[in-house]
């Protein structure tokens, strides 16, 4: 009987490193910065490898570079003295969300979702604040 306990005990540690190794960790994201650039340049050329969703009122698309770029210089307005700030993240960084402000009240906000995988980007979501 007490063979048996062991042989359990040793089973059961053994089954919990092996599922503990399979859990893969990754990195914080942490290039805030060149994404608040991409964004301010409507240009997202630093996070786009292939394709990726856009999200936008009644805009759903799955759109390349040039048509990403494009439909950020249409759905995303910078008035004057608007003031681009993060306003969020989650997901270790790779969900970061910044939000256009203009005299404290914020005017819309944009979700970036990122692959932890490859660093690229996945989904931007653009929410107007009424």
């Amino acid at each position: 009987m007490k063979n048996i306990i062991i042989i359990l005990l040793l089973s059961v540690i053994s089954f919990g490193s092996k599922a503990q190794h399979q859990l893969k960790l990754y990195d914080s994201f942490k290039k805030d910065a060149e994404l608040k650039e991409a964004i301010l340049k409507f240009d997202m050329t630093p996070f786009m490898a292939d394709k990726a969703n856009f999200v936008c009122d009644t805009v759903v698309r799955v759109v390349d570079l040039v048509e990403m770029n494009k439909l950020l210089r249409k759905y995303l307005h910078l008035p004057k003295n608007a003031q681009l700030k993060k306003a969020s993240e989650s997901n270790n960084g790779y969900t970061q969300t910044f939000g256009i402000y203009k005299d404290d009240d914020a005017i819309s906000y944009i979700r970036f979702t990122i692959s932890q995988t490859e660093g690229t980007l996945e989904e931007v979501f653009v929410e107007k604040n009424n």
